[in-house]
């Protein structure tokens, strides 16, 4: 499944809530800069006790995929606010599974990513599906 919407970034947006840049210069495994949402999570093998206590704050609780933590854009320090103001259509992707409610890691440009569950796209992103 793949569902879309439109975001509107910009230095007002909370946090959580805007577009971060993962740059070549700081992911090294990335083939090209990845644009990513606030939310959407890196998958890393360990965590700060500090991002595990933002993450418990952001998310209610810490998450694992594929035996990694989910590490939200806005709390890795390696991601930076990305600066363009303006509406963004962002893309979600749900692959198939037979447990609704599990995700997978993916590559995104080389960077090991969350990708939605099929729930999580249909039930609570209120994104459009194509």
């Amino acid at each position: 499944m793949i569902g879309t919407t439109r975001l509107q970034n910009g230095k007002a947006n909370h946090d959580e809530w805007r577009l971060y840049r993962c740059s070549k210069a700081v992911y090294p495994e990335l083939t090209e800069d990845l644009i990513i949402t606030g939310h959407h999570s890196i998958l890393v093998s360990t965590i700060t006790d500090e991002q595990r206590s933002k993450m418990a704050d952001i998310m209610g609780k810490i998450y694992i995929t594929d035996n990694r933590y989910r590490l939200a854009a806005c709390i890795d320090d390696r991601a930076e606010p990305y600066e363009e103001e303006g509406v963004f259509n962002i893309w979600h992707i749900a692959l198939e599974n037979a447990d609704y409610y599990m995700n997978y890691g993916i590559y995104a440009n080389g960077l090991l990513v969350e990708s939605c569950s099929k729930r999580f796209l249909k039930e609570i992103s209120g994104m459009t599906l194509v």
